[in-house]
């Protein structure tokens, strides 16, 4: 399958679950929880990316709101989506977690569509917590107990505060990213990590 191929087909399964990525988005939209209390989200999310075959490890690292779901088909790297889904205290999703979460669901149900022809394995990764409210985040926990072990590559997304002409002639571009490794030494636990950025 040429990569043209790979993903169109990733595409049209991320469009056959785009009412459920929708609802999913809506649900956390109209029930924010802060860090570390996202109970209902982080349930939803589990719950549907196993109904699509992702095997899920929850709670992840000790944290009650995190989670790894994953799907694997032979040997070849690991890929994983980093969804966010805390809200703001006293504001809600002003930032967009709702979304980002969707998006990452969707990212790996795609992805996950095609592991037959790449091999590898995708995971969505539950991160609770982005918002600082003096507090840790999620991914710095996950990170010091060893939950970015065996992840190869890390991809984030995050919506834009305005949207304009350029943001939507961006949003449509297809971005690449040529990861060269680092000059010093990585440290343990080090993973290199992508994110989609909008101008």
């Amino acid at each position: 399958m040429t990569i043209l191929l790979l993903k169109q087909t990733a595409w049209q399964a991320i469009r056959q679950h785009e009412a459920d990525l929708r609802d999913l988005a809506l649900r956390i939209l109209s029930n924010p929880e802060v860090g570390y209390q996202e109970d209902k989200a982080s349930a939803w999310l589990a719950t549907y990316l196993e109904q699509q075959g992702f095997r899920v490890t929850k709670p992840l690292g000790g944290l009650l709101t995190a989670f790894m779901a994953c799907r694997f088909t032979g040997s070849g790297p690991t890929v994983a989506f980093l969804a966010e889904y805390d809200a703001l205290p006293e504001i809600g999703h002003g930032c967009g977690h709702n979304l980002i979460a969707a998006a990452c669901v969707g990212a790996g149900v795609g992805v996950a569509t095609v592991l037959a022809e790449t091999a590898g394995r995708v995971c969505v990764m539950g991160t609770p917590a982005e918002e600082f409210a003096n507090q840790e985040e999620g991914k710095v926990t996950l990170l010091k107990v060893g939950a970015f072990e065996g992840i190869d590559v890390c991809l984030s997304m995050h919506p834009p505060s305005v949207w304009s002409a350029a943001t939507w002639a961006s949003s449509a571009s297809s971005w690449f990213f040529t990861v060269a490794p680092p000059m010093l030494p990585p440290t343990p636990g080090m993973v290199p990590m992508l994110s989609m950025l909008s101008f």
